[in-house]
């Protein structure tokens, strides 16, 4: 299983951000998106739905001013519950940022599951490219 949390460098000045949660192998399931604030214990975004024949859940992230600087240090929260339909146990999701049709980061975790499911959390940073 690759890394379940990276960073994505992002421009402020920029097209709109966004995250999308792709759940693949077929399977079904449930799964939170929240987007929160480095100083708050509330989330500015809370997405919940389920994974079935709708489209993959996408999030467009707030804008200020035509500015992204206020996502600078933000985290996006995947906490899905892979509902595992195939006899061999395969799994798969990805979750992934993008901006201006480019990807800024994308967090996949794949695998075998011993049981009917399997918890994953994905997590995306997103930091203000500098230069």
């Amino acid at each position: 299983m690759s890394d379940t949390r990276k960073t994505a460098l992002f421009q402020a000045g920029g097209g709109p951000i966004s995250a999308t949660l792709i759940n693949g192998q077929a399977n079904g399931g449930a799964y939170a998106i929240r987007l929160w604030d480095k100083n708050s214990a509330d989330p500015l975004i809370d997405l919940s739905g389920e994974f079935k024949d709708d489209p993959a859940p996408v999030v467009k992230l707030p804008r200020e001013a035509n500015s992204n600087s206020i996502n600078d240090g933000r985290l996006l929260d995947a906490i899905v519950e892979v509902a595992v339909l195939a006899a061999d146990g395969q799994y798969s999701v990805e979750f992934k940022v993008e901006q201006d049709g480019n990807l800024l980061a994308s967090v996949s975790q794949q695998g075998q599951a011993a049981g009917k499911s399997q918890p994953l959390r994905p997590q995306i940073l997103l930091k203000e490219d500098a230069q």
